[in-house]
């Protein structure tokens, strides 16, 4: 480690990793630790993304559900309410797409309601657009729809 960033290293590891690597996401480890994240993982549920990266832009015919295994959603889970969230880009970087459900309610404690909700991560997949094309927004639009169909 340069010699000039001891302290930094020493305060917090993960933190000045990415700050000297020029990653703009120094604030993401502050609440999503080891421990956390191995708390939080459930290895019964399987992404219905057949890649986690999957090529497709402009200039292809395919569609994202192309690579989408609809078998494996929980037909328990269709009925409920389901978010999607894109990070969108155009070329040289990946569109992330990411869809969660409101699994529920967490129970009542001593009596008292709770408006705490649960979720489930539904799927997660970045789209990259082939070399020299751009990804495309009519393909992420199509996606949101069919998804709803």
């Amino acid at each position: 480690m340069p010699s000039g960033y001891r302290e930094s290293f020493e305060d917090n590891l993960p933190k000045a990793l990415q700050e000297i690597a020029g990653i703009a996401t120094s604030g993401t480890n502050r609440y999503l630790l080891g421990a956390r994240i191995q708390e939080a993982k459930n290895y019964a549920l399987q992404n219905p993304f057949s890649s986690d990266v999957i090529e497709c832009g402009l200039n292809t015919d395919n569609q994202y559900y192309e690579w989408f295994d609809i078998s494996k959603i929980d037909p328990a889970m269709k009925s409920k309410p389901l978010f999607i969230h894109l990070d969108m880009s155009v070329s040289g970087d990946k569109t992330g797409i990411a869809g969660v459900w409101i699994r529920g309610k967490r129970p009542t404690r001593n009596g008292v309601p709770s408006n705490d909700l649960y979720y489930q991560l539904a799927f997660g997949v970045s789209v990259k657009a082939p070399k020299g094309y751009q990804i495309s927004f009519a393909k992420n639009r199509e996606f949101i729809y069919w998804l709803k169909q």
